[in-house]
């Protein structure tokens, strides 16, 4: 028997292209603790974009009626445990240096910006 030619002319799946911009992408090392241990992990979301948002960075948004940050949390937390190595990855649109980025957003959050070297930013490997 011959093999079948039409199998042959089926075409591979095509992978689909990415979305266009920047894949710049920054990871926040961040203690949850203290008073913030009351914090749901939607409100610490919530937290996360309104200091994005008035920091006005470069964040890549989702796509729809509704975007928003593109933002990654590793786990969450439960309300009231303590997060003393939580992190959160942020893309962004276009390449900003870790330190502007770092300014900008400590001049947006409340409280002491640094608790040690518990926080570290810098760029996704």
């Amino acid at each position: 028997m011959a093999p079948d030619s039409s199998a042959a002319d089926v075409p591979a799946p095509s992978v689909p292209e990415p979305a266009q911009g920047a894949r710049d992408k920054v990871r926040l090392h961040f203690r949850k603790d203290g008073s913030l241990r009351w914090l749901s992990h939607h409100d610490l979301m919530r937290t996360f974009q309104r200091i994005l948002r008035r920091a006005a960075l470069p964040v890549r948004t989702t796509q729809g009626f509704h975007p928003h940050p593109r933002l990654v949390f590793a786990l969450s937390l439960p309300l009231g445990v303590v997060g003393r190595a939580e992190v959160v990855e942020i893309e962004l649109r276009e390449p900003l240096s870790v330190e502007e980025l770092m300014e900008r957003m400590r001049r947006q959050a409340r409280g002491p910006a640094d608790r040690g070297h518990e926080r570290h930013w810098g760029p996704v490997p």
